[in-house]
């Protein structure tokens, strides 16, 4: 993917990750593509052709679109840390760890 100088937002404020999947938003800004800094929350995860895309909510309620090949840049990057009561799961020939 490539840097933007602009993206869409809805009526509220919130990105809109994908503009042919959103068509039901009569109205869509146009807002300048600034930098910013935030610690940002995993509201909800969902499917985007061939991979996933995140939304991610600030402490204001504002929220944002990740998808999968911009969030496996920022886990290179950066040190991940998740914590829980893991289980084994196996779905055919795929194993996986689980909560």
């Amino acid at each position: 993917m490539r840097k933007t100088k602009r993206y869409y937002v809805n009526e509220k404020g919130n990105m809109i990750g994908y503009t042919n999947k959103h068509l039901k938003y009569k109205t869509k800004t146009e807002v300048p593509a600034e930098q910013f800094h935030a610690k940002l929350k995993i509201v909800n995860v969902g499917w985007l052709n061939s991979g996933f895309y995140l939304e991610l909510q600030d402490e204001n309620g504002k929220t944002y679109s990740m998808n999968d090949v911009m969030l496996r840049k920022y886990i290179e990057k950066n040190n991940v840390v998740i914590e829980g009561d893991w289980n084994f799961y196996q779905q055919g020939t795929a194993f996986s760890i689980g909560l």
